[in-house]
């Protein structure tokens, strides 16, 4: 059973679970939602709330539903710039095919069309394994057997 893509209202793609009826992003806006989750309320507040004498030179982030990959690339393209190392690990029960993943507008919608490279990388590169998808970005992705 195959996801289906459906736009949000944002523009951006999310996908919908055809046995669980449920969607991958909420459908206000699958980029907002990460924008605001992943790294608003996520990276970027833990990373605000060091002290100015701390330098954090790597984190690490654990995803449970890697799905689309959009959270993960989005963290890759809003952290490129900044000096620090990003350890993502990603676990999905339902990994998302290519031929869902080609149709996607992530890279588009995030105004880096010409990173569309990088995302479907993300998603080729085997399972289990630690792969630098960037010098500062690393992804590993895992995959959960069962539901629990």
């Amino acid at each position: 059973m195959k996801p289906k893509i459906e736009i949000t209202k944002d523009g951006s793609s999310t996908l919908l679970h055809p046995k669980y009826k449920a969607h991958y992003h909420s459908t206000s806006g699958a980029i907002e939602e990460s924008d605001f989750v992943y790294l608003k309320s996520g990276l970027f507040y833990f990373l605000s709330t060091l002290q100015s004498q701390e330098i954090v030179q790597s984190c690490s982030i654990l995803e449970l539903g890697f799905g689309s990959g959009l959270n993960a690339f989005n963290t890759l393209v809003k952290t490129e710039s900044l000096p620090l190392t990003i350890n993502y690990v990603g676990i999905e029960t339902f990994p998302v095919t290519m031929d869902i993943i080609n149709q996607l507008n992530f890279s588009e919608e995030l105004l880096v069309p010409e990173q569309q490279n990088v995302f479907n990388t993300m998603h080729e590169v085997s399972w289990d394994v630690p792969h630098k998808i960037t010098p500062r970005f690393t992804l590993e992705k895992g995959i959960m057997t069962s539901l629990i």
